[in-house]
């Protein structure tokens, strides 16, 4: 009897298997994958509006909103994510909302009701438009988006100056909308003004000529802020020997950035006077906050401003200031980190973490690889624009466009490229198809500079000239398989 239940037993365990013998799976993440930016550090600070007892401002592809007493950060927002367009470069407040122009990629429309809960309500790209945006106004109740291709007036739908790249904000002087194309200034209808200008900014009611402009004039002698009445004549003009780099009107008065100091006039019956120097790195635009407490910004980041002494303490002082990595000029790796020069500081990211000053020099930096060794060929940049990717690889050639390439890198077996805005990646083609075919483009703010390996595979790190720093990722698409694994 014994006998018999063993046999059974036996046969029973020869027919089902070791039930603890673990029964090994394959779980290989097959999904495609496509490449994200996972992390951003610094960039410039390249606009700001003070709008409803708020201060916003675009910094580089992020928008913040401040406290405008403060400075303090109450909440930042992407109207774009990042790796799919350029810097906010201008904003304007329009029928309750706020426009941001996302460069030459959208324009947004973004709900500001709330300070410490921005929301992006429309998104508007490039092709809907009709034109690759550069600035937005507003004029007698109506929005002026200009950029590469002309000039759209919303809510109407109107175009002008269709094909042409307009430099410049919409701005009326007298009865007339001018624009720049170019250094030109030009009426919407195509008419030539004859004035020859870097940028141009509306004159408010008492300050100089009714209807007048400010305009920055450069070249090769120097830089001058001239004004100008409703008739377009010259009404007068300060030179400065130094480049100016951008105007503003804040406060009342008029301001010229160097790259080393801002200059700031009163606006007399005569013309710009009582001229003051302030010394400030970096410094690109200025907005009036509230009494005497201005706002300044740019590429060393943001601060509060006291022109004047007063029961607040005293005057030509910055204070509660947030310096930023914005003109990043020199740069190196180790594949963890990157320590990044500017004319000012040096600061060290931590790829994926953490950025701080360091009290270091930086004197050598990464230098651009304009030539490339592949396994059975090679890369290069060609063109005196560095506008041409060469690759030849077993007897075929490829040639690939982009504006200014910067330099490449070989990233596990891919060929990355940095260029004027973003990276570009080419990988190897599969037998028996010859040479190279892009797998991934991201558009940040540029000029995109460096690129370097991250030492945990999977992506590289980059440094943008002006746009800060940044960490990429290739990042699976859609949902894992369901699977068994374990049992």
């Amino acid at each position: 009897m014994v006998r018999h239940w063993i046999m059974l037993a036996v046969l029973a365990l020869a027919g089902c298997g070791d039930p603890y013998k673990y029964e090994r799976e394959d779980r290989t993440d097959r999904r495609p994958r496509e490449l994200k930016v996972t992390h951003t550090v610094g960039g410039v600070h390249w606009c700001a509006l003070g709008y409803a007892g708020g201060w916003y401002q675009g910094f580089g592809h992020r928008l913040l909103s401040l406290g405008a007493r403060t400075g303090d950060v109450l909440s930042t927002i992407e109207p774009m994510p990042a790796g799919s367009g350029g810097a906010i470069r201008s904003l304007a407040a329009w029928q309750g909302d706020l426009y941001a122009v996302v460069e030459r990629t959208a324009l947004v429309r973004i709900d500001v009701r709330d300070p410490k809960d921005l929301a992006v309500v429309e998104t508007s790209s490039s092709a809907a438009l009709g034109l690759e945006p550069e600035a937005v106004t507003v004029i007698d109740d109506q929005l002026f988006v200009s950029g590469i291709g002309g000039v759209l007036e919303l809510p109407s739908g109107k175009r002008y100056l269709n094909g042409l790249d307009a430099a410049s904000e919409v701005v009326k002087v007298g009865n007339e909308l001018v624009v720049l194309v170019g250094n030109d200034l030009r009426a919407l209808d195509g008419a030539d003004m004859g004035i020859e200008a870097s940028a141009i900014l509306p004159l408010q009611p008492g300050q100089g000529p009714e209807g007048g402009a400010l305009l920055l004039e450069q070249g090769r002698r120097g830089s001058a802020v001239t004004m100008i009445d409703h008739a377009f004549a010259e009404v007068s003009k300060v030179a400065l020997g130094k480049g100016i780099q951008t105007i503003s009107i804040a406060g009342g008065r008029a301001w010229a950035f160097t790259p080393d100091a801002m200059f700031t006039w009163s606006f007399g019956s005569t013309g710009l006077t009582d001229e003051l120097e302030i010394k400030v790195k970096g410094a690109l635009g200025i907005e009036l906050l509230g009494k005497n407490r201005y706002g300044v910004y740019g590429a060393f980041g943001r601060s509060l401003f006291r022109l004047e002494t007063d029961e607040e303490g005293p005057g030509d002082t910055f204070y509660r200031s947030h310096r930023e990595p914005g003109n990043i000029v020199i740069a190196l790796s180790d594949q963890r980190r990157i320590l990044a020069g500017t004319p000012t500081d040096v600061w060290s990211y931590s790829v994926g973490g953490e950025c701080d000053l360091v009290q270091r020099s930086l004197q050598v930096g990464e230098m651009p690889r304009d030539e490339l060794s592949l396994d059975d060929g090679k890369a290069r940049i060609e063109g005196e624009d560095r506008s041409s990717l060469v690759v030849e690889i077993a007897g075929s050639r490829q040639e690939f466009t982009m504006p200014r390439i910067a330099t490449m890198a070989i990233v596990e077996t891919d060929l990355w490229v940095a260029y004027q805005d973003g990276l570009k990646v080419y990988r190897r083609k599969t037998a028996p198809a010859v040479g190279v075919a892009e797998v991934a483009s991201l558009r940040l703010p540029g000029p995109v500079t460096h690129v370097f390996p991250r030492r945990a595979g999977q992506g590289a790190s980059y440094v943008s000239g002006l746009g800060g720093m940044g960490t990429t990722e290739w990042k699976p698409i859609g949902e894992p398989a369901n699977t068994n694994a374990g049992k």
